[in-house]
């Protein structure tokens, strides 16, 4: 099977078309699955040959998904090339800013409400102290005005429960705070997660980065093993060559020495005959 898959991976790097079919339209991917040798179908696979439909080995679907995690594994590492990697420096530098932002909007708005609720509170002071003056001078007119001066204190008195009022969704903004850091404590949290499995992901990528170097290299030893093995090959057919012709060799001079012997019994028999034997 290694002789195979070694004689599949240097066809296919020297051109070889993995899905060409034969006279009977099978691919070579369909004859190493028929036949068992997952290491071919793996080095078929990786050459860009398709499974054919309802093809099915023991073990070929983790070939499929070795073969698939390879060619991820190089998809990555061609990216890893082509764009710069994110560290986690830059990283903490925008967080900082998005954070510093988010506090900032939060204080403005905090700002803009007691900025509303001051003018408010000075607008309600500034006709509270108008409507007293006002009383002040309806009470010095005298008692005809005293219901106007009740109205105004029943004014007055709503517009410090409007104050209250106001006091309340201050605190209750001050409450809204609270949750926006508690919130923000938990976003870094959950940013802090997301930081370690980016860890925890670069780690693996450099795992499988050296698991694809060494299967790369015990490829290659393969292959190295199946070149010296052809070559023995060869070797042993050049030898086997020199023997055939050494064994015809001898079998004509073995025929020639039986031929010799049967003409020597026929003289040696007619000797006989003309001497009366």
């Amino acid at each position: 099977e290694a002789g195979a898959a070694g004689a599949c991976a240097l066809l296919c790097s020297r051109g070889a078309d993995p899905e060409q079919k034969d006279d009977q339209a099978r691919t070579a991917t369909s004859l190493a699955i028929a036949r068992g040798h997952l290491p071919a179908v793996k080095e078929l696979l990786r050459a860009g040959a398709a499974v054919p439909e309802n093809a099915s080995a023991p073990g070929l679907m983790q070939v499929v998904k070795e073969v698939a995690m390879e060619k991820q594994i190089e998809g990555f590492k061609a990216k890893a090339q082509q764009q710069p990697e994110v560290t986690l420096d830059q990283l903490a530098e925008v967080d900082a800013g998005v954070w510093q932002c988010q506090r900032e909007h939060m204080r403005l708005l905090g700002l803009r409400e007691e900025q509303r609720a001051g003018a408010q509170l000075a607008s309600y002071q500034e006709r509270t102290t108008t409507e007293l003056a006002a009383a002040e001078r309806s009470r010095a007119e005298g008692g005809a005005k005293a219901a106007t001066i009740s109205a105004l204190r029943v004014e007055i008195l709503d517009k410090q429960t409007k104050r209250n009022q106001l006091t309340q969704d201050l605190n209750a903004l001050d409450v809204t705070e609270k949750a926006v850091t508690a919130e923000d404590d938990k976003l870094k949290g959950e940013l802090e997660v997301r930081r370690t499995e980016l860890e925890r992901l670069h780690a693996d990528i450099e795992a499988r980065d050296a698991a694809a170097e060494s299967e790369q290299a015990a490829i290659d030893a393969t292959t190295a093993r199946s070149q010296s093995l052809a070559e023995e090959v060869r070797e042993h057919q050049g030898v086997n060559a020199g023997l055939r012709a050494a064994l015809a060799q001898a079998q004509e001079e073995l025929d020639g020495w039986r031929r010799d012997r049967e003409a020597a019994a026929r003289l040696t028999a007619e000797a006989h005959k003309l001497l009366g034997n």
